[in-house]
């Protein structure tokens, strides 16, 4: 049920707990789609989405509305535009969000009043402090937290790709 950024058969997989309300997590998802870019043979990104965010709007509804988007295949339009209102995240700007990127209305209204959504950020949460996540973002490689760099080159260098465009 997670989302995946790039494709799934990429060998390299980063997995990153991030959450729509951490400006340091739309920073490293900013470098994450330049890596993604510049490797799309090579590199993915599981999306684990870890509702942190208590201030200016809790993000756990965001998370829920994440999940429901990606149930539609929409889920890195949503990520987008849910990071450009970093600071908005209230239900008004979720409900416009959903309008924007075209999301099945029907779908998603089932979606959200399934419970399904609710279950996936709860079992989130529980893997997330089985792996004694401290804080947003946390990014695992082969299994093992590794410290994000700050660069595309950085990431190029701790997952031992090259430089050139592919």
């Amino acid at each position: 049920d997670d989302p995946i950024i790039g494709n799934k058969k990429n060998p390299i997989t980063i997995v990153a707990f991030e959450d729509f309300g951490c400006p340091g997590c739309q920073a490293q998802t900013a470098l994450f789609d330049e890596l993604i870019s510049k490797h799309r043979k090579r590199v993915k990104v599981v999306w684990k989405g870890l509702p942190v965010t208590q201030f200016p709007h809790p993000t756990e509804q965001a998370q829920i509305y994440g999940y429901c988007a990606n149930r539609q295949g929409k889920f890195e339009v949503f990520k987008t535009m849910a990071f450009e209102n970093i600071t908005k995240l209230s239900a008004a700007t979720l409900e416009r969000i959903v309008i924007d990127i075209n999301a099945d209305r029907t779908a998603f209204d089932a979606c959200l009043q399934s419970g399904d959504a609710q279950l996936y950020v709860d079992k989130v949460k529980q893997v997330a402090q089985m792996l004694n996540v401290q804080a947003v973002p946390t990014v695992f490689v082969d299994s093992k937290q590794v410290t994000p760099p700050h660069s595309v080159e950085g990431w190029e260098h701790l997952l031992g790709i090259d430089y050139a465009i592919e």
